[in-house]
């Protein structure tokens, strides 16, 4: 399966369902090397959580206010708290609940505001951190053709975290540097702890992430002066957090696209045909 029909397929297996493939079932790898790219995702997936509860107001007393695409964001999709509640890596989840109950439209959308922007900063802190680790894997063992591996990496970078959140060119410089520092450490814990098996494994792992990176930041490899507002780099931001759970989540629980499936089905989602 190409690169874009496995991320097609994730896509509606998350979110409008899916057709049965065998080939979407992901090599398991040991819970260490799970962790070194899980680790620091759950704050932004909780930050998601949160979101949700807030829209799906939406159904309730305020629902008049609330506008078509509010309402259809509350009702049509199966919730991200239902999908983490299948997931054993993120044991947090049980934490989200709002703090105090919504007094009317306008606390909602304020309340969203502030969630929308902690979680842009949350996801720009867990991507810095992936890169990081992503990179120390290439340093530490480095595969067949890694200048290209570090070349795709290094895009990743620029467009992730200076063309994405429009960072300034000195703060960019400034997060360029510390990641090299970061990357360095976790490669020198790499050679001296873990058995080469994991090394590829980390190395396959890293890679089916970059693939939902590469998706997140695609747009600015056709343009790279693309300003989108708030609202787009949240939505792009909330689809690579799920997609990588999933990812993540599905190497060490390999029941777990069995469960979304069943999840669906109870939601009245249908399966999709198969995307090429």
């Amino acid at each position: 399966m190409s690169r874009h029909g496995r991320i097609a397929l994730l896509c509606a297996l998350l979110g409008t369902g899916v057709a049965a493939d065998d080939e979407m079932a992901p090599k398991p790898v040991s819970e260490r090397v799970v962790h070194f790219y899980a680790d620091d995702i759950e704050g932004p997936l909780l930050l998601l959580a949160s979101g949700e509860l807030l829209i799906e107001q939406c159904k309730g007393r305020i629902r008049a206010q609330c506008s078509e695409a509010q309402r259809s964001s509350a009702r049509d999709r199966v919730s991200i708290r239902a999908q983490l509640d299948l997931m054993t890596l993120f044991r947090e989840r049980v934490a989200v609940s709002l703090d105090k109950p919504v007094s009317g439209y306008e606390d909602m959308t304020t309340r969203l505001k502030g969630i929308a922007e902690e979680l842009l900063i949350a996801t720009d802190g867990y991507d810095r951190k992936l890169f990081a680790r992503f990179g120390a894997v290439l340093k530490a063992c480095p595969p067949q053709g890694v200048e290209e591996y570090r070349r795709d990496l290094n895009i990743f970078v620029v467009n992730d975290l200076y063309r994405f959140p429009g960072r300034p060119i000195e703060e960019f410089t400034e997060v360029r540097l510390e990641l090299e520092a970061e990357e360095t450490a976790l490669a020198e814990r790499i050679r001296q702890e873990w058995p080469a098996g994991e090394c590829q494994a980390a190395l396959e792992l890293g890679e089916a992430l970059m693939q939902f990176m590469y998706v997140k930041v695609q747009p600015w490899y056709t343009d790279p002066e693309l300003d989108l507002d708030r609202d787009q780099r949240r939505a792009r931001d909330a689809q690579f957090l799920v997609l990588a759970a999933y990812e993540l989540e599905s190497r060490v629980n390999p029941g777990l696209r069995a469960r979304f499936m069943e999840l669906n089905r109870k939601n009245g989602i249908a399966e999709s045909g198969l995307i090429n």
